[in-house]
C-alpha cells in the first residue's frame, strides 16, 4: 500500500538498489511477534542508515538478516541490544562491512555480546580483539594507522596465547618483524616473526621446535 511505497522510496534514497526486495527483509527484522523484532523496530533509525553506509547496502541487509535469525532465539541478547545503542551500531556496521564477522555472528550468536565490551578490556582474547577492531574500524573515527596498531595488538595477543598454550620449558621469545614489528598490519598481512630460544644441544632444540 501507500506505507510500503513510501518506505521503498526511503530505502532507495538511502542507497538500497533493490528496495522492493529490501522492504520484506526489513519487515521480517522488525516482526513484532518476537522480542528482537520489537527491539529492532525501536532502533530502526540506527539500523537502516548504518546498513546504507556499507559498501553494498543490499548485501549488508542480507547478512544482517542472517545474524538476526540466530539472535531471535535469545531474549537476553535482545534486551542487551535494547539497552545499548552503541552495541547496536557496532553490530550493524560490523555486519555491513565484514562478511567474516557476519559469518561469525551467524554461527555463534553469543559472540555478539562482545560488541558491548570496552576496547581496553584487559583480559580480552585475540578473537575478541579482532571482533572489536573490525567492528570499530567499520564505524566512524578509525584511521588506517589506527587499524595497523589495533591489528598488531590482536596479533600480539594471538602469539601470547599460543606461547602460553605451548608452555615451553626453556627461555623462549617471539620477535615481531616487518609490519608486525612496526605495528602496521593490514587485512592482507601475515605475521613475520622469529622464534628465539636459549639452550644447547638437541634436547633444547627439540623443545624449542
Amino acid at each position: 500500500g501507500t506505507e510500503r511505497a513510501a518506505t521503498e522510496e526511503l530505502l532507495r534514497g538511502l542507497g538500497f538498489r533493490g528496495a522492493a526486495a529490501a522492504y520484506p527483509r526489513f519487515a521480517r527484522l522488525v516482526d513484532p511477534s518476537t522480542r528482537l523484532g520489537r527491539v529492532l523496530s525501536h532502533v530502526f533509525p540506527i539500523v537502516a542508515p548504518a546498513l546504507a553506509l556499507a559498501p553494498d547496502p543490499d548485501a549488508a541487509l542480507v547478512r544482517f538478516e542472517r545474524v538476526a535469525w540466530g539472535l531471535r532465539q535469545d531474549d537476553l541478547m535482545a534486551d542487551r541490544l535494547a539497552s545499548d545503542p552503541r552495541m547496536v551500531d557496532r553490530l550493524v556496521r560490523a555486519v555491513g562491512w565484514s562478511s567474516w564477522l557476519a559469518d561469525a555472528f551467524a554461527t555463534s550468536p553469543h559472540e555478539v555480546a562482545w560488541l558491548g565490551a570496552q576496547r581496553e578490556e584487559p583480559e580480552r582474547t585475540a578473537r575478541l580483539g579482532l571482533v572489536l577492531t573490525l567492528a570499530d574500524y567499520a564505524g566512524a573515527g578509525r584511521t588506517v594507522p589506527d587499524l595497523g596498531r589495533d591489528l598488531s595488538a590482536v596479533a600480539d595477543t594471538a602469539i601470547r596465547e599460543a606461547l602460553t598454550d605451548a608452555a615451553p620449558g626453556i627461555p623462549f621469545a617471539v620477535i615481531g618483524l616487518g609490519k608486525l614489528g612496526g605495528q602496521e598490519l593490514n587485512a592482507a598481512s601475515d605475521l613475520d616473526v622469529v622464534f628465539v630460544y636459549e639452550g644447547e644441544g638437541p634436547k633444547a632444540f627439540e623443545e624449542a621446535r
